[in-house]
């Protein structure tokens, strides 16, 4: 009973009683430990510590990596591509160094050990190698296991599964060279913001902006708020203003397919069909995007360009181009969302009538966490009970208020051309906290879109 303890209930009791405060995607129990437990007599005392320790950090990773909506596909890819690494040949080696020092451990401890105690040995585990059967077939009868014979399941849990397993699963995902099944749909028009767009194809510029973390609040006063920028009266006579909600999938670049090319996909390279800024470069316009972080992160640079992107600006490009203006300073420090739209504003007015301009724009100072905001902010946290206890919460929408009001300056730019904004929120704010989390919506973001009214300045084509 006490190896049950050790290797069964200890270490899930403690990932289940951090789960009750901490967002984490997780069962009831990681059978990882079980079998850390079952081996531990043969492999010796030092050995079965490092698996043991091993096993606790790949939970944590496997059970804390969908807080920033991250697939373990995605973590890997961006490992991958921070360190430069060959990842299928560090993982074989890994595995083999690892499988090699259990198996010498298991001969040189059944060398030593007599019959008797070997025998001892097997009993002590018995009842732990019973239990991780029962509850793993368990998992897989209920149709919740990867082993399923079910889509659907009888109770709506997770009871077992093996983070070790789901990790080398995404590993090998990642390193095969075929496509993924289902690694990419279609989606239908309600369910990417561009779509209006695309159905009205009048001759007007288009401004595509994908907010870093802005999700759909469940107190609807706050989002009202937060559009109180766009309720303008000049923005009001110029524009048609039209707002819903699409769902969202993983982290920020899935997020940027689904608008850019309208599919679920979770990586570029997944992508099947011709995107946006493609196929609007191949009807004469001009294709720009402005991200005021590092072009290597998510390796931006090198698949913006196959998106159809004539031009793209990233921090390093933005830094030469406003040497004086003060970084936003954060996890991710880069050029502050509020200078970016001045640049922008200015794109959108140079030379508006010789070619139509889409331009694309994914917002940075919105990612989590956020820098504690100063005392004074435009936003009116006090006037909303989420912002108001919350200080992170308050600083997040504040953020992104100011972002708004800064895109509201350009739309009631009376010398601006007919412009069409589209604005949608990449996921839900990834906050660490349930307690902040369950504030907002977690399947489904906001998006909203100015569609101009009239034509006063209709652009000419040479």
């Amino acid at each position: 009973m006490k190896y049950i303890s050790y290797y069964l209930i200890l270490p899930n009791l403690l990932f289940l009683i951090v789960s009750r405060f901490i967002f984490t995607n997780r069962p009831v129990v990681n059978l990882d430990y079980c079998l850390v437990g079952i081996i531990a007599p043969f492999i010796g005392m030092t050995l079965s510590t490092i698996l043991f320790l091993l096993t606790v950090l790949l939970d944590v990773v496997v059970s804390f990596a969908p807080v920033y909506h991250f697939s373990l596909t995605t973590l890997i890819s961006v490992f991958k591509e921070l360190f430069k690494i060959q990842l299928g040949y560090v993982f074989t080696i890994s595995t083999l160094v690892l499988l090699a020092a259990i198996a010498i451990s298991l001969v040189s401890s059944s060398a030593e050990k007599s019959t008797t105690a070997i025998r001892t040995a097997v009993k002590t585990r018995a009842a732990l190698l019973c239990t991780a059967l029962v509850l793993f077939t368990f998992d897989v009868a209920n149709g919740s296991n990867y082993f399923r014979f079910s889509d659907t399941s009888l109770i709506n849990i997770n009871i077992a599964w093996s983070a070790s397993f789901k990790m080398a699963k995404a590993a090998l995902d990642v390193t095969s060279t075929k496509t993924r099944p289902g690694s990419h749909t279609t989606l239908p028009d309600n369910e990417h913001a561009t779509a209006g767009f695309k159905l009205r194809k009048n001759n007007e510029h288009l401004v595509l902006i994908i907010v870093e973390s802005y999700g759909m609040s469940l107190d609807e006063k706050v989002n009202i708020a937060l559009m109180s920028p766009f309720r303008d009266q000049k923005i009001i006579e110029r524009y048609e203003i039209k707002n819903g909600t699409v769902p969202f999938n993983g982290s920020t670049v899935p997020a940027e397919l689904r608008e850019l090319c309208g599919e679920r996909a979770h990586a570029p390279d997944d992508i099947q069909t011709e995107c946006l800024p493609k196929r609007l470069r191949d009807e004469g316009y001009a294709t720009v995007s402005y991200h005021g972080y590092q072009s290597n992160f998510f390796d931006r640079i090198q698949w913006y360009p196959t998106m159809g992107f004539e031009r793209s600006y990233f921090f390093e490009d933005l830094r030469r181009t406003l040497p004086d203006q003060p970084l936003f300073r954060s996890v991710f420090t880069g050029i502050r969302d509020t200078d970016i739209a001045k640049l922008v504003h200015t794109e959108l007015l140079t030379d508006p009538t010789r070619e139509r301009k889409f331009i694309y724009w994914l917002t940075l100072n919105s990612h989590l966490p956020v820098s504690p905001m100063p005392l004074e902010h435009s936003f009116q946290c006090n006037d909303f009970a989420d912002t108001r206890d919350y200080s992170d919460v308050c600083g997040l929408q504040s953020i992104i208020y100011d972002t708004f009001l800064s895109i509201a300056s350009i739309a009631a730019d009376p010398s601006l051309p007919p412009v069409h904004f589209i604005l949608v929120g990449d996921h839900s704010p990834p906050f660490l906290l349930n307690s902040r989390r369950k504030l907002f919506n977690s399947t489904r973001v906001p998006f909203f879109e100015l569609i101009p009214k009239v034509s006063a300045h209709k652009i000419q084509h040479d």
